[in-house]
């Protein structure tokens, strides 16, 4: 068998993407050389790191957490990153226009609220620097919610009481960043209180029938909370004012005081006292006949 001799040879400094070509010449004892064929190769790009984030999970989801925590995972070996956070869903980090890191872990603190996209290119030990970008979406809402408009079909009048006990109250959904996912309600007697959780029942509806609630001047408050997870401070606070009773009044008569004792005139003259009524006494209806 004949002797076969092989070489390895590392090549370093060489371009990413980048088409090469190669001869082998072969040396002899006798002074003599030889010369292979041409080869060629083409050197792989340099990839970015797939990206994730412990502050924000789900890329394109809304959170109320303005401090972010970015991780980076490289497929291959790379010595650095270079990157940029921006309003643009395709930027590409280019090194004179973006920063700089070789850990794995990017903080981003007090980013303001707003859509925010991370790009990063990797950089490989060769100090080439990849030309795809990988990029990760992070949404912020920080701030909590104004209160919404609230009406009532059936107690439209806040001022006016109702023999209605069963109150249907709507009202608008706010404008929000991350939009609206639904609302705390708490119907009591209390002018000022506010609605949260813990403190008020939660519905992603923007219609609710109430009752039936007792006579009384109730107020009903609501809270709404967005997408990302915040609760307004500032509740709305509607007035419900219940009356289902129409109570007596005291009747008494100057001409015949004792109902037990019989008189000589036939002119009568009765006097009403109205009764404490909640929404007060408009008037009264009477009737005059034999029947006790």
């Amino acid at each position: 068998k004949g002797l076969e001799l092989r070489h390895r040879i590392h090549l370093t400094d060489l371009k990413a993407e980048t088409d090469y070509e190669f001869k082998v010449i072969s040396a002899y004892r006798s002074s003599s050389l030889a010369v292979s064929e041409t080869s060629s190769f083409t050197t792989s790009a340099v990839l970015p790191p797939e990206i994730t984030s412990s502050t924000h999970p789900q890329s394109g989801k809304w959170e109320k957490e303005p401090n972010v925590e970015i991780l980076l995972h490289p497929s291959k070996p790379l010595s650095g990153y270079y990157y940029v956070v921006d309003h643009s869903p395709d930027t590409v980090p280019v090194p004179h226009q973006s920063s700089h890191t070789d850990e794995k872990r990017v903080a981003l603190a007090s980013k303001p609220q707003g859509v925010w996209y991370f790009h990063v290119v990797g950089e490989d030990e060769a100090g080439n620097i990849g030309t795809q970008a990988a990029h990760y979406k992070i949404q912020i809402d920080t701030e909590a919610l104004s209160s919404p408009k609230v009406t009532s079909s059936t107690h439209p009048n806040p001022d006016k009481w109702m023999a209605d006990p069963t109150p249907v109250i709507a009202w608008e959904a706010p404008e929000d960043l991350s939009g609206v996912r639904g609302y705390f309600i708490k119907a009591d007697h209390e002018p000022t209180t506010v609605a949260e959780p813990g403190k008020g029942d939660f519905t992603s509806e923007n219609r609710m029938t109430l009752g039936p609630l007792e006579d009384g001047l109730w107020y009903v408050h609501i809270t709404t909370q967005d997408m990302a997870g915040n609760v307004g401070i500032d509740a709305a606070h509607y007035p419900i004012r219940v009356d289902t009773k129409a109570l007596a009044p005291t009747v008494a008569s100057p001409t015949h005081p004792q109902e037990e004792q019989w008189y000589s005139t036939n002119k009568v003259e009765v006097v009403f006292t109205p009764p404490h009524d909640l929404s007060g006494v408009e008037g009264y209806f009477y009737w005059i006949d034999r029947e006790p």
